[in-house]
């Protein structure tokens, strides 16, 4: 094959491509396929025919998810922007589980959660964690009892108020008695006939943290872990704006 037939087959496949809608073949099915580079025998021409410009414009396309870029828009093209509030949350948090109250700690991971890590708006985690415009905090007014992040976790998507008598504790001794919890299901047991149900412990969270905190320290939430036979509820729906930036992972 000669290099003028080569390069009538390059445009031809360009081509055919497009015709598909397939995009994303422009670029693999010709560049890739061909291994045009600078140092190619047929870089010159693709440039001289405007070729490589015509690649190039569906290569950014491409890596905009084929949307127009909007210094080139039109007047019809619709362009998406990503309004996602990135996390400014000063402190990032660590869970960990205890049994019973002052318990033995045990890290926990997102697959410890029936429905994964509890996400945060990021205004809920500049509340719950500080502004990263902060440089020093104090963990008593963060995670103190009915403190802000208390207040914040509790509000996430599929926290559950879980009625008194219907928790026992890990260690299967006692039953709650007195107050309603608010907390997080966890993984099954006992061949599916109860869960473990995650309730922040402020106290001991407190008792597992220095009193003075900087800008980006984790901090070691504490959850105490029980027992239910309450059925799991469907998974709520999930807020768009949420996240789990806040937790180190």
């Amino acid at each position: 094959m000669t290099r003028d037939d080569k390069q009538i087959e390059l445009y031809q496949d360009a081509f055919n491509f497009l015709l598909d809608g397939d995009h994303e073949l422009v670029v693999y099915g010709v560049l890739k396929k061909l291994h045009i580079t600078k140092g190619n025998t047929y870089y010159d021409d693709m440039v001289q025919e405007g070729m490589l410009s015509f690649v190039e414009k569906y290569i950014r396309a491409i890596n905009l998810k084929k949307e127009p870029e909007y210094y080139n828009a039109k007047f019809g093209d619709t362009i998406t922007v990503d309004v996602t509030p990135a996390a400014t949350a000063a402190l990032k948090v660590a869970f960990y589980s205890e049994d019973k109250a002052n318990g033995t700690l045990t890290a926990l991971k997102s697959s410890d959660f029936a429905y994964d890590y509890p996400a945060l708006t990021s205004d809920a985690q500049t509340t719950a964690l500080g502004k990263s415009t902060e440089t020093s905090f104090t963990t008593t007014k963060l995670f103190g009892e009915n403190g802000p992040f208390e207040k914040a976790f509790n509000k996430a998507v599929n926290s559950y108020k879980a009625d008194a008598g219907t928790l026992a504790d890990a260690s299967k001794t006692t039953s709650t008695t007195g107050n309603d919890k608010i907390g997080f299901f966890g993984q099954s047991l006992n061949n599916g006939t109860q869960r473990y149900f995650y309730v922040y412990n402020p106290g001991d969270t407190l008792s597992n943290n220095a009193t003075n905190q900087a800008k980006g320290n984790t901090i070691k939430v504490v959850l105490q872990k029980y027992v239910t036979s309450t059925q799991l509820p469907a998974e709520g729906t999930k807020d768009a704006n949420a996240n789990t930036d806040y937790i180190a992972k």
